[in-house]
């Protein structure tokens, strides 16, 4: 599953999110440098951190505990606390409103 999405108007910073559902690793990464690495095993919700340059970037992920690896993620991301984007388990944006 990967993610992508541009955060900041005059500093212009490409964000990706890299989860491999099979092994569990998680990837943040700012204009292609590795910004952290995090590892989800289980069903739940996972909170992932980083920063691009003046701002925090937050991805949650969310999903179900029972048969996880079957059902649909949710992802939410954050740019200094607010919600930017919310993408489904396929990474299509889905529209705020």
């Amino acid at each position: 599953m990967k993610l992508k999405f541009e955060v900041g108007t005059q500093d212009k910073y490409i964000v990706e999110f890299c989860f491999d559902k099979f092994w569990g690793t998680i990837a943040l990464k700012v204009n292609e440098k590795t910004a952290a690495r995090y590892f989800m095993m289980f069903g739940g919700r996972k909170r992932c951190m980083c920063n691009a340059g003046r701002y925090n970037i937050e991805v949650d992920i969310i999903q179900p505990l029972f048969f996880a690896f079957l059902r649909k993620r949710t992802y939410n991301a954050y740019v200094d606390g607010i919600l930017f984007k919310i993408f489904n388990s396929k990474g299509k944006e889905i529209k705020l409103e």
